[in-house]
């Protein structure tokens, strides 16, 4: 059973990542390159490109909150991801942009590197990121189907135990999926685009694995449960992440217009809908016909 299991995933994956990676290529990355602009200061006269750690956001396929510490690159979540960075920051710097302008206050000390044409961008020193076109879409692709491996392997799992998945199963085993990595913890800490304000990276990392947890508990006592009491105890325990309350910030907002923040929440949701119904049916159409070998 194993085997089929395995074989099965990563036919699922495989088919799931690339469905994916077509998604963000299309209404997600072009989200994000133009966020960065906002992130570097491309889009704002007033705005220097000095960075104290960087801003932390979350994106594509449920996972937890992560920084943009240098021109890292991102591969789960959407795969990208570029910010000017700065060495460790002293305390109570990180996470903010460094604004020339008097519109950040209250969100951290501005300062420039110089007044006028001197506040120039401010580095120091930079790490390796794929470059935008061919080599970017294919390192999101690699990392898009090992994560989408991954996750059917889990769903396989959960059909082996269960003696096998309809792709009527599948759809809702996938929707569950959707709900407890991504739609269920969402709710509390909404995927950010770069640039965007946020509480502490620690800090938003636990509560995302608290709410995983329990959305994982929750949908699989409504999905399997029998008794009442016992489904509406999984119904609590899906609430239960959000009555302890998520890590925010002190102040909303970010660097990039808020139009295409919410531009952002909408697309990541649809790219991981689709991501997880498509991921559901092909495993379990994959784990049927493998299981018949």
């Amino acid at each position: 059973m194993f085997h089929q299991v395995l074989r099965a995933g990563i036919a699922a994956g495989l088919i799931a990542g690339i469905v994916a990676t077509a998604l963000q290529s299309g209404i997600v990355i072009p989200l994000i390159e133009a966020a960065e602009t906002y992130e570097a200061g491309a889009g704002n006269p007033g705005l220097v490109a000095h960075r104290h750690g960087g801003p932390t956001h979350t994106h594509a396929f449920g996972s937890a909150p992560h920084e943009h510490d240098g021109h890292a690159f991102i591969l789960t979540n959407g795969g990208h991801g570029r910010a000017a960075a700065d060495p460790a920051p002293p305390d109570g710097e990180r996470g903010h942009s460094r604004a020339a302008t008097p519109s950040n206050a209250g969100h951290g000390p501005g300062h420039a590197d110089g007044a006028g044409a001197d506040a120039a961008d401010h580095h120091h020193g930079e790490a390796w990121a794929p470059e935008d076109g061919i080599e970017r879409i294919a390192w999101t692709a690699a990392s898009n189907v090992a994560t989408a491996i991954g996750f059917a392997l889990l769903l396989g799992a959960i059909f082996a135990w269960r003696g096998g998945a309809t792709w009527r199963q599948g759809l809702v085993w996938g929707g569950a999926g959707f709900v407890v990595f991504f739609a269920n913890p969402a709710l509390g800490l909404h995927p950010e685009i770069p640039g965007a304000f946020a509480a502490e990276l620690s800090d938003r990392q636990l509560w995302w694995l608290f709410a995983v947890v329990c959305s994982g508990i929750g949908a699989g006592l409504l999905l399997l449960a029998r008794k009442a009491v016992v489904k509406g105890a999984g119904a609590v325990l899906l609430a239960v992440p959000h009555l302890a309350g998520a890590p925010h910030p002190g102040a909303t907002g970010g660097l990039a217009p808020q139009a295409l923040a919410d531009q952002f929440v909408i697309a990541t949701a649809v790219t991981n809908g689709v991501f997880w119904l498509i991921l559901g049916l092909a495993m379990a159409v994959a784990f049927s016909r493998f299981a018949q070998r």
